[in-house]
């Protein structure tokens, strides 16, 4: 399989399994907002997108295993460019006691967030991920 395909289905795939967790968010404040008897198949509705997170994770175990090259310039900066989104992508799964602290975690490194370069960002994000973890495991 040719190196740079491979590399995009991984990608993609990677997107897909992000997109199920941003869906399962949405499930459960949805379920939290709608009246009980109006909301039944909470549980059928996760069991399902797990279902699937779970055939995304075997197809990602499956291609990421024909990669026979390295992926060629395009492809690396395209790489990080998705890897960079997906990080940063990640914050708005998170619980709303991490994304809360996180934000006070931000507010406290006296440079506004607007300001923060892409590194910065991710680095305080690592930096506050370890650090929420090893006070609450990893509930995030």
């Amino acid at each position: 399989m040719n190196a740079q395909y491979s590399y995009q289905v991984v990608k993609s795939l990677e997107y897909i399994n992000l997109s199920f967790s941003f869906i399962k968010v949405d499930v459960e404040s949805l379920s939290k907002a709608t009246p009980p008897n109006n909301f039944k198949d909470k549980n059928s509705i996760l069991s399902e997108i797990e279902s699937a997170q779970s055939v995304v994770s075997n197809l990602l175990c499956l291609v990421s295993g024909l990669e026979d090259e390295q992926p060629s310039k395009p492809i690396e900066t395209e790489s990080e460019l998705i890897d960079i989104s997906l990080n940063i992508g990640s914050i708005a799964i998170k619980n709303s006691q991490f994304t809360q602290g996180f934000a006070r975690w931000l507010s406290k490194i006296g440079t506004p967030i607007d300001q923060l370069t892409i590194s910065e960002l991710i680095n305080q994000h690592d930096l506050y991920n370890t650090a929420f973890n090893a006070i609450y495991g990893d509930k995030s």
